[in-house]
């Protein structure tokens, strides 16, 4: 019975990168990175995910008392392939000068999707370096 277990685990754990990938590109960001738990090989899978998308329910779900400007940092420092998708859509959030930072961290040769939307504060003037993302089409 141990070893029926121990290669069902083994299942999960050497799955191909690609079907891998194609799991965490269907999952919102907070279940992505909660797959971490799944195994050793899984703990930073979530890292290549190919979409960003800090909405609403990333706000609710996953922050808890972290602070967004930090998590939102360490996750663009720390992604790894191909980033299509950043958005940042949370209620609450304000205007801050994290955002180009953030900017500045995206590569500029594979995002598609770019979502910028603040709820409050003053108006937010988007640095020249957005306009070289080479295959920006939203």
């Amino acid at each position: 019975m141990r070893s029926i277990r121990r290669s069902e685990a083994d299942l999960i754990s050497n799955m191909p990168c690609s079907i891998i990938e194609n799991i965490l590109g269907c999952l919102p960001m907070r279940d992505a990175v909660r797959t971490s738990i799944l195994s050793r090989e899984w703990r930073y899978k979530w890292l290549t995910c190919p979409e960003l998308v800090f909405d609403f329910w990333f706000d609710q779900m996953f922050l808890g008392n972290h602070k967004l400007e930090t998590i939102i940092y360490e996750i663009l420092r720390l992604h790894q392939g191909p980033l299509l998708k950043f958005a940042l859509q949370v209620p609450d959030f304000r205007s801050c000068p994290d955002i180009d930072q953030w900017i500045d961290l995206l590569p500029n040769n594979n995002i598609e999707d770019f979502t910028l939307h603040i709820s409050r504060g003053n108006n937010y003037v988007l640095p020249p370096r957005l306009f070289a993302f080479q295959q920006l089409r939203n």
